[in-house]
């Protein structure tokens, strides 16, 4: 039996000590290394460091955890984050720490040679005989199709509840604000500025950032993909936060 499990079992048979048993228990769960997290938290933050990004946070506001644990690729982005939150909610960060892999394991996959020689430098430590930039699936040798550019039909989802979104893509490579989701339906077009629709922008799964805010439908945001290109994470994401706006 653990410390941990032990300091558990007290608690319960002591009704007495929990109040000063308890608060220890809550300390001693709070993860100190990507061994330490859950293992579907582990295999989200793996493919999160495979992008770039080096820490993994929790926070708490005034109605308890603010979702999952959230994902940044530098320690400077940790203050504007909790900036953008409102007095009121009293955020604050529960726990935090660098993500570094699992000792003794073997190679870690990278989407890009970029993304692989910033976990490098990042890392100068790293033992590069077990970092590899992902192979991409190939289409035979010949030359790749050029896609085809989305029609507005194409670009256009209609969620369960009848909402309808335009999704746009900015790359690995625009930080944590990759994706933009823009409400397409008129009931969302309430914007004092001509041509501007409630947008919210997010990262992968809503983890590092998702907030509303407002957008014009453009390039500029990015490439237009099919709400069904995006991750399972990300999707379930966007379709909770709409659904609670409604």
């Amino acid at each position: 039996m653990s410390l941990r499990d032990k300091v558990a079992k007290l608690a319960s048979e002591k009704p007495e000590l929990r109040s000063f048993l308890v608060p220890l228990l809550k300390k001693s769960s709070n993860p100190k290394k990507l061994e330490d997290l859950p293992p579907k938290e582990q295999t989200v933050a793996k493919k999160m460091m495979a992008k770039g990004y080096l820490y993994i946070a929790q926070f708490t506001t005034v109605d308890g955890n603010f979702g999952e644990p959230l994902y940044f690729k530098s320690a400077n982005d940790v203050g504007p984050f909790l900036r953008s939150f409102p007095d009121y909610q009293k955020i604050k960060m529960t726990w935090t720490f660098k993500l570094e892999p699992e000792a003794g394991k073997t190679a870690m996959e990278h989407n890009t040679p970029e993304a692989l020689k910033k976990y490098l430098h990042e890392h100068p430590k790293a033992d590069k005989s077990k970092h590899h930039v992902k192979k991409q699936d190939g289409t035979g040798g010949g030359k790749k199709e050029k896609a085809k550019p989305l029609s507005k039909k194409e670009h256009q989802h209609t969620l369960p509840k009848g909402d309808k979104i335009r999704v746009y893509d900015a790359g690995e490579d625009a930080g944590m604000d990759r994706y933009t989701v823009i409400m397409d339906g008129e009931d969302w077009d309430n914007s004092a500025n001509p041509g501007y629709k409630m947008s919210l922008g997010l990262s992968e799964g809503g983890r590092g950032i998702s907030q509303w805010g407002e957008a014009k439908n453009g390039p500029h945001l990015g490439k237009p993909i099919k709400f069904d290109d995006l991750s399972e994470d990300t999707r379930k994401h966007i379709t909770q936060r709409v659904e609670s706006e409604d």
